[in-house]
């Protein structure tokens, strides 16, 4: 009786009332932050060192499982696992709050519906409106993915759509695990099937994590329950191989010659489980060598997107000066919607040259030893007026002392189409800043015409090579600021993907670990910041926990983002942050219909109906 006592206190559960309590006990454990993390995670360790014969995981050869690797991935688990641990038992000792404790069930449902009927219609309804053709083409061509690419990623009208994760995972407990059939269950149902063919695994399993944890914490109990999950379990295979059918079965058909359904959502799950532990193992085990520390990206405007002072040209001999200017012809341009066009006329009988660099007001002050890669996309050299890249020093030297080729060549000469030019630039003594420039050479006396450049960069590297670590400021604000903000991190995001270079993993797959990126961008700062984020989020979810209202699902959204911990930080989601919303919101929609009656009571009273009084 005590310990039923404590249960019900602490947790709001009787479970002597539970059928099948035991079952519903485990996965209470499994249901709480530290326990869906450590089982994704278990769970991706099992299929990546697991042989499976022939079928395809997302790499060719499996990273070498060192007793480093080792070390940091428990370090990176472990101290994860207890703050969460930690973090989960103060929130569940915190008292909740009235106002979300008293929202009611049938108009809290209701809402959800509301909202992602808007969301999931003015998804489907927008991409009708802009390409009529576009979804018959997508089913028909097993591509579903050119759906979701013409649906906006930024906040907007689409985010809305996530509401169908609530609406549907109430409907669908309802449906299957209380077995109580109305259209208002059915029609939820459909639109999170819509909006989870969009979204893939992600919508549809959080949606059965809620259903899942409304039965396990009493929310809402109901009758012979594992019957009702075992059926959800296999709707969710179907599920899952219908949608990767839908959106992939041309990428299986094209790379592994399957044609079969269910062996390509095989293929998918084996994937989607283990390429994401080949890459945490890969960062991990060669983790020295990216130590660099420093800033990022010194060029500003390189890819003459904007206008601006920032470049400036010079001309020898009979070029007194070259004209800078920007031009949209497709042929010069290489990346987005403009490139740096420079013409220049020699009025000499003498060979001249055309110099453009970044201005003298955004030089960089360098040090000596320290490396950097020069890039630059050129057009318009020929055999006798090549086009070179290199650095202009304090003293207004332009050469290529200390620089040499990297993935490119440092000149390129005879070739009137756009080529690349790419060096490794390491300071020598005396070198106190630089500018990038390019330049072209062997402009005939009386000749003129003109060169592009585009997609100049000026970036300090390690000596390995690599992109250095952008600042720590910008690097904590990518994963704490929301990610719907209008922020560039393509500084961070650039140095996350360079385990891209080392790691064995296809690369059309994405979301590869939470782990490498962070490491990658934060180094060791990564641990301390993920410990505390999983502390901050366990107290949430924690608290939220202890609610009988839907309410309570604010927790399961929260440790929803733990279960893809081993795959992908979404802390910091659009969509986390809109279900958290909305959920809070919901507490306006029910407490605010009585007063709005009362009112409206109050004001007839106040003001009487006028009535005619004409005589007859």
């Amino acid at each position: 009786m005590e310990v039923r006592a404590r249960e019900v206190a602490v947790r709001g559960i009787d479970v002597e009332a539970q059928e099948n309590p035991k079952v519903a006990a485990l996965l209470r454990i499994l249901l709480t932050p530290y326990g869906l993390l450590l089982a994704s995670a278990a769970l991706s360790l099992v299929v990546w060192i697991t042989p499976l014969g022939p079928v395809a995981k997302g790499f060719a050869n499996r990273e070498n499982l060192t007793l480093k690797a080792t070390f940091l991935l428990v370090l990176w688990y472990g101290g994860t696992s207890v703050t969460a641990f930690v973090g989960f038992r103060i929130g569940r000792r915190m008292r909740p709050l009235p106002v979300f404790e008293r929202i009611r069930s049938r108009p809290c449902y209701l809402y959800f519906t509301a909202v992602a009927t808007i969301g999931v219609v003015g998804m489907y309804g927008r991409v009708a409106l802009e390409n009529p053709s576009l979804i018959w083409t997508a089913l028909r061509t097993e591509n579903f993915n050119l759906v979701r690419a013409a649906i906006p990623q930024g906040a907007g009208l689409a985010t809305l759509r996530y509401a169908a994760i609530l609406s549907g995972a109430i409907g669908c407990y309802e449906l299957v695990l209380r077995r109580r059939i109305s259209f208002l269950h059915v029609f939820n149902v459909l639109l999170l099937i819509a909006s989870a063919a969009n979204e893939s695994r992600l919508s549809w399993v959080l949606a059965m994590l809620m259903i899942l944890s409304l039965w396990a914490y009493g929310i809402q109990p109901t009758r012979r329950p594992l019957r009702g999950i075992a059926i959800l379990v296999g709707i969710t295979i179907v599920a899952f191989t219908a949608f990767n059918y839908i959106r992939n079965a041309h990428y299986y058909n094209a790379t592994y010659k399957v044609h079969d359904p269910i062996v390509a959502n095989v293929y998918q799950t084996a994937t989607y489980l283990a390429a994401p532990f080949q890459v945490s193992v890969g960062v991990a085990a060669q983790s020295d060598s990216f130590r660099p520390r420093g800033s990022f990206n010194h060029v500003v405007h390189g890819g003459a997107e904007e206008a601006g002072g920032y470049w400036d040209t010079y001309g020898t001999a009979g070029i007194s000066g070259a004209d800078i200017s920007r031009t949209t012809n497709p042929e010069l341009v290489h990346s987005g919607k403009w490139a740096f066009l420079i013409r220049y006329q020699n009025r000499s009988r003498a060979q001249g040259s055309a110099y453009v660099w970044n201005s003298d007001v955004t030089a960089l002050p360098v040090s000596t030893g320290e490396h950097y890669r020069l890039q630059a996309w050129v057009t318009g050299a020929t055999a006798r007026s090549p086009l070179s890249i290199g650095v202009r020093d304090q003293l207004g030297r332009v050469s290529q002392d200390g620089v040499v080729a990297g993935a490119h060549d440092l000149v390129t000469r005879g070739r009137e189409k756009g080529a690349p030019l790419d060096a490794t630039y390491v300071v020598p003594r005396g070198v106190a800043k630089i500018q990038l420039a390019v330049w072209k050479d062997g402009i005939a006396g009386g000749a003129n015409g003109a060169f592009a450049v585009d997609d100049l960069r000026l970036t300090r590297i390690d000596a390995d090579g690599f992109p250095e670590r952008p600042p720590l400021t910008r690097g904590l604000a990518r994963y704490l600021l929301p990610s719907y903000l209008p922020l560039d991190f393509d500084d961070v995001v650039a140095r996350e993907e360079l385990y891209r270079h080392f790691v064995d993993v296809d690369s059309v797959l994405t979301a590869n670990s939470a782990f490498a990126p962070m490491y990658m961008a934060l180094g060791r700062t990564a641990f301390p910041l993920m410990w505390l984020i999983g502390f901050a989020a366990a107290i949430a979810a924690g608290h939220a926990i202890r609610y009988r209202s839907y309410f309570f699902l604010a927790a399961v959204a929260i440790m929803y983002c733990f279960a893809e911990l081993w795959r992908i930080f979404i802390f910091n989601f659009g969509m986390t942050y809109f279900l958290l919303l909305l959920l809070v919101s919901a507490a306006a929609v029910d407490p605010a219909t009585p007063y709005v009656r009362r009112a409206v009571g109050a004001l007839k009273q106040r003001v009487p109906l006028k009535h005619s009084n004409r005589s007859t």
